[in-house]
């Protein structure tokens, strides 16, 4: 027990010496530097993340947004035009669709971007980003699942033969494409 007391002795000694004073307080100071950055830091990179999040937000409702208003616009064009229920053919169909998963940049220039730092990415990269970000495990799942329809073409029917079969086409990309968090940018038609 004595030579307990004789090292807290010397522990004490040494602390209260002017070296020892100096030795704490600058790991003190450098402990709550280092807590101060690491804050900093994650401060920081939340607000990125959080910033990335709207970004791919919008970017990914203004690829949607334009799938559907050029898909509705060709229906609506053609049924004017000729006064009488035509459909796009097939082909064009299939480009707008393709058009869509493109990036901008690639083969396909028909989309606009709202943010250029995306101009070269297609949509699925975009929605695959933006599921890795999003904290919430369920949604994160749902917006892959979302990634993984259009990446299959599933949605992408055979042949369209009437007006009805274009609207139900649109519809189906807008209700099973348009998940909750993009409904915020998208207005209602």
């Amino acid at each position: 027990m004595s030579s307990e007391n004789n090292w807290k002795n010397k522990l004490w000694n040494f602390v209260n010496t002017k070296f020892g004073i100096w030795l704490l307080s600058s790991a003190i100071v450098g402990l709550i530097t280092f807590g101060y950055t690491k804050l900093s830091e994650s401060i920081s990179n939340s607000n990125s993340q959080k910033k990335q999040i709207v970004k791919l937000d919008q970017e990914i409702e203004g690829r949607f947004y334009q799938l559907i208003s050029k898909q509705e616009r060709r229906r609506d064009s053609i049924n004017v035009n000729f006064d009488i229920e035509i459909i796009p053919e097939q082909e064009t169909m299939k480009e707008i669709w393709f058009e869509f998963k493109a990036s901008p940049k690639g083969y396909y220039q028909g989309l606009y971007v709202v943010y250029p730092e995306f101009s070269e990415r297609n949509i699925a990269s975009l929605i695959i980003e933006l599921s890795s970000l999003v904290d919430d495990k369920s949604e994160s799942e749902q917006i892959k699942k979302v990634a993984h329809r259009i990446l299959s073409n599933e949605l992408l029917p055979l042949k369209i033969e009437s007006s009805n079969e274009l609207s139900s086409f649109l519809n189906q990309v807008s209700t099973e494409l348009r998940i909750e968090r993009w409904r915020k940018y998208w207005p209602e038609k």
